[in-house]
């Protein structure tokens, strides 16, 4: 409609996976659950990420923390805190470039057999990913993790992202928001605010949904997040047993596997009138 749409997103390396009917369903009915949205203040709420909206902060995250550039550099969250707690004992974060559930692809641009990398594991910060220059500076060796060669000189870039799922089902994380927001997905992501805090801006799009006494209500107007990704890892009070894969806008040869999450405090800086 005019003042609604809806979303859904989903990649997977097996096509009897992919049910079009199912999906297409999903967004449609996001569509007409947000028609006629209202305007919500923005601030501080529980919410409700789905796995495309974890899938579009872990993007970033990718880009920002887990690489080897920025880590050598300093710039990422990880840099002089291996082996500190950064996020909720809850979290766990890493690559899997051979795990079938996302897109499996056993080397990378250098001919280099990939190995699974933890970045964080119950929210300890344990280290990055390399190729074979930038490991060479650290004098370890490249993890398997090498882009196509570009002037920019990104370094190494984990493209198979997987976060540890939980026990609850969206139903029941929902049921537990007294008074919250349900986010698809976001948009316009600027996660060069403060790098070494993961700070983070966006917007909501594509179905965004007002939770009252553990159901959702009506679609809300959409809202710019401003947060720091360590804060919002370290407030998840719950996860989701089912993933899903959303696939990268980084590389077309990965995807993000990832839960929804129940977010007990996430920052809202600003509202639109659409």
């Amino acid at each position: 409609g005019d003042d609604s749409s809806g979303y859904v997103n989903f990649v997977s390396h097996n096509i009897d996976d992919l049910d079009f009917t199912a999906l297409s369903n999903t967004a449609l009915k996001k569509c007409k659950k947000s028609k006629n949205p209202k305007e919500v203040e923005p601030g501080k709420y529980e919410v409700i990420l789905e796995p495309a909206a974890v899938a579009n902060l872990l993007e970033w995250m990718n880009f920002i923390a887990f690489g080897s550039k920025a880590f050598q550099e300093e710039t990422s969250c990880l840099a002089g805190r291996v082996g500190e707690q950064i996020m909720g004992p809850n979290i766990s974060i890493y690559d899997d470039a051979l795990n079938t559930a996302g897109v499996p692809f056993p080397f990378d641009l250098e001919g280099v057999a990939k190995k699974q990398v933890d970045f964080v594991t119950g929210g300890v910060a344990k280290g990055v990913v390399y190729d074979t220059i930038s490991g060479h500076k650290e004098h370890k060796q490249s993890t398997g993790h090498a882009l196509m060669p570009s002037e920019s000189g990104e370094g190494a870039m984990p493209l198979n992202v997987f976060i540890k799922p939980g026990d609850s089902s969206l139903e029941q994380m929902i049921s537990n928001v007294e008074k919250g927001i349900l986010v698809t997905r976001f948009h316009y992501i600027n996660g060069f605010l403060d790098t070494r805090k993961a700070l983070m801006t966006g917007m909501t799009r594509d179905g965004t949904f007002l939770i009252k006494n553990g159901k959702l209500s009506n679609g809300i107007k959409n809202l710019r997040f401003t947060d720091s990704m360590l804060d919002v890892f370290s407030n998840v009070a719950e996860i989701s047993s089912e993933s899903v894969s959303i696939p990268g806008w980084w590389d077309a040869m990965g995807c993000n596997h990832v839960p929804a999450m129940r977010v007990s405090e996430f920052n809202f800086s600003g509202k639109t009138d659409f």
